[in-house]
């Protein structure tokens, strides 16, 4: 038992940690969370198999299950590889035919190489005593793996040759956590050590994607340039470099427009202190409102956009519900302030930020204006 423990506890702590780190994380494109969920889900898949291995490698005799996990452990550590080169590659967007059929291919060969025991052993086979002994082929039964591991160096070099030095040492470790995980298996034959391995190679490649894309991103948002100094949201230009920052990354996004309903009459009733309050607190309260991931945007005057990636039109009437609950907060306005509302209109799109997009969503704005204000309503179009 304590073997077992010990065998399993950092695999299954590396597990847990990544997808801890995945499910918190809010930023992170849709996509890529997605391919890093798989690929935590499929290790832990691993894991369970190479604990079955394991457990039927003890039989003292041989049993078809033996094969049966065998095969699957195989298999799967090629399919954790195509999924990282998947994610560096980020196979979200559209590849041609033949470019999927090249990167399945080594994928489809270990398949075929993992499950032949069934049918011979000119790769491994397992002998009546239950002893495992390597084929014909011997070491290259693993070239399908040297080349998904080759073809990850090379990606990875790329963009470690556009990144800063801070990622190249997460980067290297990746590759040297998983390379030394496979020398141990074959040299050693320390099964567990290789496991080890390639879950925390696999946690380090998400610490150097996440590090790399973080410092893009600072160096896209210059903070003084970019923010409002009256209310601390984004301003014009702070949009305009939020959008080419992420022109490649975001897809699904929700953009929301509002302003504040009868502002010129409130800043010639009060005076225009009073209305710097207004938008001040306007501001604090849909920073607090809406996710740490969305951007809100001073445009100028008393009208505000926000950036909601990951968000789809079904989510319209959630936004709306915030914008309710605003309105709410705003009709019991704190100190001297004046009682006020907001009216916005909101607009989705599946191919990023757009002028269309804006368009739209700055119409229904003014179709609320038009006719209750106060309020907020989804583009129909």
């Amino acid at each position: 038992m304590n073997g077992f423990i010990a065998n399993n506890f950092t695999p299954a702590v590396g597990i847990i940690l990544l997808l801890t780190i995945l499910f918190e994380d809010d930023q992170m494109r849709r996509e890529k969370k997605r391919g890093f969920i798989v690929a935590a889900l499929l290790f832990a898949l691993v894991l369970v198999v190479r604990n079955a291995e394991y457990i039927t490698a003890d039989y003292e005799t041989y049993t078809e299950w033996r094969a049966v996990w065998s095969a699957l452990l195989y298999l799967l550590r090629a399919a954790l590889l195509y999924i990282i080169l998947g994610l560096e590659l980020d196979l979200s967007k559209k590849l041609s035919k033949i470019m999927y059929a090249i990167l399945s291919l080594p994928l489809l060969i270990m398949a075929a190489a993992a499950f032949s025991v069934f049918f011979t052993d000119a790769v491994y086979g397992f002998t009546g005593s239950n002893h495992f002994y390597t084929g014909g082929l011997g070491v290259f039964r693993y070239i399908p793996l040297l080349l998904y591991f080759l073809a990850i160096l090379i990606v990875l070099l790329r963009d470690l040759l556009r990144s800063k030095r801070e990622i190249i040492v997460l980067g290297f470790e990746c590759l040297a956590l998983i390379i030394a995980a496979m020398a141990f298996e074959f040299f050693a034959m320390s099964a567990f050590l290789c496991e080890t391995a390639i879950i925390l190679g696999l946690v380090f490649y998400f610490l150097y994607f996440r590090t790399n894309e973080l410092i893009n991103e600072n160096e896209n948002l210059s903070v003084a340039a970019h923010m409002d100094g009256l209310t601390g949201a984004y301003n014009r230009r702070g949009y305009e470099a939020i959008v080419d920052a992420n022109r490649e990354r975001w897809t699904d996004v929700g953009f929301l427009i509002m302003d504040i309903d009868k502002f010129k009459e409130i800043n010639d009733t009060f005076g225009h202190d009073i209305g710097d309050r207004m938008l001040k607190r306007l501001s604090n309260l849909l920073q607090s409102t809406f996710r740490s991931s969305d951007y809100v945007i001073r445009f100028g005057g008393d009208e505000f956009v926000i950036l909601l990636p990951g968000i789809t039109k079904e989510y319209g009437e959630v936004v709306c519900n915030k914008i309710e609950a605003l309105n709410v907060q705003l009709e019991n306005p704190i100190s001297d302030l004046p009682v006020t509302s907001i009216s916005a209109g909101i607009a989705f799109s599946e191919h990023g930020v757009s002028e269309e997009l804006y368009t739209n969503a700055d119409k229904t704005l003014y179709e609320v204006k038009s006719t209750t204000r106060r309020g907020c309503k989804v583009f129909e179009g």
